[in-house]
């Protein structure tokens, strides 16, 4: 039988101003140790928020969002969003990141402000969630294409 596929989407605060370098860090170290889980996602980085989808087989996503929650590099670990699937959204990337601050062209603006009515809003359904992030990542694949 296949494996139950599930995707947990969570956001939270860096305790403290995170450079370019803190999250290349932070990344190449997810991509390392989500590739060896067979673990995919995405993290978006704005101005100290995180919002970040990490899907795979169900217990290892389990496991790996209470460790992740634990991580004193951010407070305020929300779940927004969890969800069985039936096949993976981010299947190409270990690990995506986008970092709005590098969006610096005309999209960019358009994207902080959903990005920051959406961590205002976090009641907003599942659905409304990833549809974000698709709307992110089209944006990423289209300028790094």
């Amino acid at each position: 039988t296949a494996m139950a596929l599930e995707r947990i989407i969570y956001t939270s605060r860096a305790t403290r101003r995170l450079g370019r370098g803190d999250l290349e860090e932070i990344l190449a170290h997810a991509r390392i140790s989500n590739a060896a889980k067979d673990v995919t996602g995405y993290l978006l980085y704005d101005d100290g928020h995180f919002i970040q989808a990490i899907e795979g087989e169900e217990g290892v996503v389990e496991a790996l969002a209470e460790r992740i929650a634990e991580d004193d590099r951010h407070e305020a670990f929300q779940v927004l969003a969890r969800e069985s699937i039936a096949e993976r959204e981010f299947d190409d990337w270990a690990m995506g990141c986008f970092h709005v601050e590098d969006a610096h062209r005309h999209d960019a603006r358009r994207l902080q402000s959903a990005m920051r009515e959406f961590l205002d809003d976090t009641d907003d359904g599942f659905r409304e969630t990833v549809g974000f992030f698709r709307l992110f990542l089209r944006f990423e694949r289209e300028h790094s294409a």
